[in-house]
């Protein structure tokens, strides 16, 4: 009898530490968001920042150059950052890694790759302006602002996002999706068919 009641209770804490474990790697799959490495950067090339981008806490954006600013020009025109991090690290402004986001708060950061200016991060927060699309925009205004996606796919576990593709329930998570369009320098995330970030990005145009 005392056996039978061990190796019941085995077996449920064998359950919750398996449920444990399955919630975690969700999180943390989900914690990064898809994906710095899917875009490969042209040193040779930059541009400035759209003058379509609009954002109504820092006016001075559109005077930065993706693949040209450097961390001096972003102070210069922004201000200091609030922090300096990858992940969960973070890091002091005399020691900063190769690539790095400075984050300024109020759902903006802006993402640094060998020194450069490489993308701007808005989430959560409507402050930024994009051809009519906002932090809180639907998915048809998406499309009518930057484009129908070329096809769409739904639900699959990916580990390179094409440019032009609509995923849908991404990695099998319900109602998340992404949409990037490369050509028009940005990457656009929804939960529940609702813009939630709008990332700009160096791109060729």
């Amino acid at each position: 009898m005392f056996l039978k009641i061990k190796n019941k209770y085995s077996v449920i804490i064998f359950l919750i530490i398996a449920m444990v474990l399955l919630f975690v790697s969700v999180f943390l799959m989900l914690s990064v968001k898809p994906l710095d490495r899917v875009i490969k950067v042209d040193s040779e090339r930059t541009e400035n920042v759209g003058k379509e981008i609009k954002c109504d806490l820092h006016k001075n954006l559109n005077k930065l150059k993706f693949g040209e600013s450097n961390l001096e020009d972003v102070v210069n025109l922004l201000g200091e950052p609030v922090e300096y991090l990858w992940g969960n690290q973070k890091f002091m402004k005399s020691n900063l890694p190769s690539r790095y986001i400075a984050n300024y708060g109020d759902g903006f950061e802006v993402l640094m790759y060998n020194g450069k200016v490489f993308e701007l991060r808005f989430e959560y927060k409507d402050i930024v302006e994009y051809k009519n699309i906002r932090i809180g925009s639907d998915l048809d205004d998406v499309v009518k602002g930057i484009g129908n996606p070329d096809k769409e796919i739904d639900g699959s576990i990916v580990d390179y996002f094409e440019n032009g593709v609509l995923y849908t329930n991404v990695n099998g998570e319900t109602n998340i999706s992404y949409y990037m369009r490369i050509e028009k320098g940005v990457r656009i995330f929804f939960a529940f068919n609702k813009v939630t970030s709008i990332y700009f990005v160096q791109h060729k145009g």
